[in-house]
C-alpha cells in the first residue's frame, strides 16, 4: 500500500507542477494564484496545499525537474579525445541551465523577489535552492574527477576548489542574464564559454 500511496503522491504533484508551470507561462509568477493551479489540476485548494505549502515551492519543484531532465550523467558525456575538459564541462553546465531560458526574465525577478520578500516564512522554498546548488557543485566536481581518471587533467587539479569557481561563474552568469536588460541567453553561453575556458587555460 505505502508503494501504492507514493506513486499517487508522485502523480498528483506531477499534475500540480504541470498546471502551475502552463499558468506561470501564460500569467507570470505575480499574477498567478494557488486558487489557479488547484483548479487546472482538478482539485481542491486545501488538497493542494497537503502537497505544495506555496506558490514559491511549486515554482522551486518544477526548476529541480527541469534541471535533472536536462542533466546528463558522466557516463554518457563525450569524454573523446577531440573534445577538452572545459568543452566537456561547458557542454554540460549549459544543458544543465537550459530551462532558465524557458521562462520569461521577468517570471524570475518576480521569483527571487517573492523568495527574498519570505525568507523566514519560507524556508523550505530556500532549502530547495540551496539543495539544487550543493547538488550542483557536487556534481561538477564528481565529473572533473571523472575527467583526472580518464588523463584528462593533471592529478594536481583541484576539482572541489574548481567546481566552486565554475558555479560562481554559472550563479553571475545567470544573474546577469535575468537583470541586465537586454542581455540574451545567447550572451549567456557565451560568456559561460569564454570564462569557463579561461579557467582551464594552461591546466591541460
Amino acid at each position: 500500500m505505502s508503494g501504492l500511496r507514493e506513486r499517487k503522491k508522485k502523480a498528483s504533484e506531477e499534475k500540480i507542477t504541470s498546471s502551475a508551470s502552463e499558468i506561470f507561462l501564460k500569467k507570470g509568477y505575480h499574477d498567478t494564484t494557488m486558487e489557479e493551479i488547484a483548479a487546472k489540476a482538478d482539485m481542491g485548494v486545501g488538497t493542494l496545499y497537503n502537497y505544495f505549502k506555496s506558490k514559491a515551492e511549486i515554482f522551486i519543484s518544477i526548476m529541480v525537474k527541469e534541471s535533472l531532465i536536462n542533466e546528463t550523467d558522466d557516463e554518457e558525456l563525450d569524454f573523446t579525445i577531440e573534445k577538452d575538459p572545459a568543452t566537456i564541462i561547458i557542454d554540460y553546465m549549459l544543458r544543465y541551465t537550459a530551462y532558465i531560458e524557458s521562462f520569461d526574465k521577468k517570471l524570475w525577478i518576480e521569483l527571487f523577489a517573492a523568495i527574498l520578500g519570505n525568507a523566514n516564512q519560507d524556508n523550505m522554498v530556500f532549502a530547495g535552492l540551496v539543495n539544487m546548488d550543493f547538488l550542483l557543485i557536487q556534481k561538477l566536481e564528481h565529473l572533473l574527477n571523472s575527467l583526472k581518471e580518464k588523463g584528462k587533467l593533471p592529478q594536481s587539479f583541484k576539482s572541489n576548489e574548481a567546481a566552486y569557481t565554475i558555479y560562481s561563474i554559472i550563479i553571475t552568469q545567470i544573474m546577469m542574464y535575468i537583470y541586465v536588460e537586454g542581455a540574451t541567453f545567447e550572451v549567456y553561453k557565451k560568456n559561460v564559454g569564454n570564462q569557463i575556458h579561461f579557467l582551464f587555460e594552461g591546466k591541460y
